[in-house]
Formats: structure tokens, sequence, C-alpha cells
């Protein structure tokens, strides 16, 4: 996993693009693209950047710099997993084998707990 850009250090911004949560307390950070649980970043954004602009703006203007306006877009196929929260395409997350939507990164994790639970 990215040290610099992973879920702890970003936050959902919409469709598939995540900022730095420095933008919201120092001005600054990246923008980045969420694909499969990967983060791949877009631009940076420095604070003289938002002196004149807010992140909505901002986010827009990158996107159309590099004709990727789609990422911007609320996917239906996308599913939030139950456990970690975090919003994958559907592929990525089982929906039929248990009670609750399980993205293949938690998945393990939620079988051993329902192993455990299921012995006791």
């Amino acid at each position: 996993m990215n040290k610099w850009n992973n879920y702890e250090t970003l936050e959902h911004h919409k469709g598939m693009i995540w900022v730095g949560k420095l933008i919201k307390t120092e001005n600054k950070g990246n923008i980045c693209v969420n694909q499969n649980g990967e983060f791949r970043v877009i631009a940076y954004v420095s604070p003289d950047m938002l002196e004149h602009k807010d992140l909505d703006t901002m986010v827009a203007e990158v996107v159309t710099a590099e004709g990727t306006q789609y990422l911007l877009e609320e996917d239906e196929t996308k599913i939030t997993c139950s456990i970690c929260g975090n919003t994958y395409d559907e592929l990525m997350v089982n929906i039929v084998d248990y009670p609750d939507d399980v993205c293949l990164k938690c998945e393990s994790q939620y079988r051993e707990r329902a192993k455990e639970y299921c012995e006791a």
C-alpha cells in the first residue's frame, strides 16, 4: 500500500476522486483517482492554487484538463463494503455469499470472524 496515498490520508470527494485530508487544514495535498482500491495521483494542490478557487472548482478543472470528467460521475456500479466503508467497483465486492457486502480486501477477515462466531 502506498504510504502517502491511502484510505487513512485521503477522503472521498466525488465519483472516483479522492483528495488529501491536508487540503482542508493546510490547503495542500494530492487529488487522486481510486481505481479498484489503488490510488493514482492526478494533481497536487498547493496553497496558492486555492486562494481564488474552491476545491470543487479545482477538482473539476483537473479532470477536465485530463479529459477524464467521467471520474466525477457517481457510478451506479459501485458498492460500499459494509466492513471498511470504502466504495469499489461492483466486481470487487462480494454481495452474494454473505449477509453483508464485503470487499475482496476484507473478505478473509470477515470469514475468520464468522468462523470464530460459529465456533463459540
